[in-house]
């Protein structure tokens, strides 16, 4: 992407965020001159996460900022292995919950978040952006500029097929396959540029206003899931009005920088 295109949408962006943060950890010398590169001419600062190489998971369940017993509950509800949330995963969680924190003690209506391997697209266009952002209502909560490629399109041959499976399972009382839920996985439109947010993993680049980040706050509090399932199952169950740019313009640098959630270490 050309210099002058980058900088018009970082002005875009400066221009209608009231902060923008970038979650990283000291210790990841690395990814800050990579992202001091790609987010050159973005008014950021640095937040200092919460580093899971520092913490145990005995330490976040005495201190009260994780919940395994709520954790491994909602595993069971979801038909999954009933483990411990992965101490990295509560790590960012937490991380993620200080820029609220820190974004409401600052008095900041709406913050820019973005994670520290974050890289804009080569064929994001200025206008297109600032249209969509204009096009966000007056009570929006969460806007996602980037997500990973999970639930973006449904085919209209399977809408119709579990349309017709979903409500039929759901009127013997099986309340899972309840049909609006389902589809609430999926993006639907809302303005030329947004869509209503569908269920979608990833938190590398979002917009938060201080009414979301309450709502967040108080669903996260304590950690009992990953940061990114939490926000998705607020978007599936409406809880949280929330969009998504159809253009999305930030992605995940996984060529460069591969996910510290797992062992918290970088591979190559």
């Amino acid at each position: 992407m050309k210099a002058s295109s980058k900088h018009k949408i970082f002005n875009v962006l400066n221009g209608f965020f009231d902060q923008i943060y970038v979650i990283t950890l000291k210790r990841s010398d690395v990814r800050h001159k990579l992202i001091e590169e790609s987010l050159s001419g973005l008014r950021y600062e640095f937040h200092w996460g919460v580093d899971g190489s520092e913490h145990t998971l005995n330490g976040f369940t005495e201190s009260g900022r994780y919940n395994p017993d709520m954790a491994k509950y909602l595993r069971f509800l979801n038909d999954l292995e009933q483990n411990d949330m992965h101490v990295n995963a509560i790590a960012c969680a937490l991380s993620h919950l200080q820029v609220y924190r820190k974004m409401l003690d600052s008095g900041f209506n709406k913050v820019l978040v973005l994670e520290d391997d974050v890289i804009l697209g080569e064929k994001t266009d200025s206008v297109n952006l600032s249209r969509a952002l204009d096009e966000l209502p007056d009570n929006w909560e969460l806007c996602y500029l980037g997500h990973l490629n999970n639930n973006t399109q449904l085919s209209n041959a399977t809408v119709w097929r579990n349309k017709i499976l979903y409500t039929f399972l759901h009127s013997l009382g099986k309340e899972r396959y309840n049909p609006e839920l389902y589809f609430n996985k999926y993006p639907k439109e809302y303005s030329e540029g947004l869509n209503l947010a569908g269920y979608h993993f990833g938190l590398h680049a979002y917009g938060m206003s201080a009414e979301g980040a309450k709502r967040v706050l108080r669903f996260q509090t304590p950690v009992t899931c990953e940061i990114d399932i939490a926000i998705a199952e607020l978007c599936r169950m409406r809880f949280i009005n929330a969009f998504s740019l159809k253009e999305r313009i930030f992605f995940q640098n996984r060529q460069v920088l591969p996910s510290m959630i797992e062992d918290g270490r970088f591979k190559r």
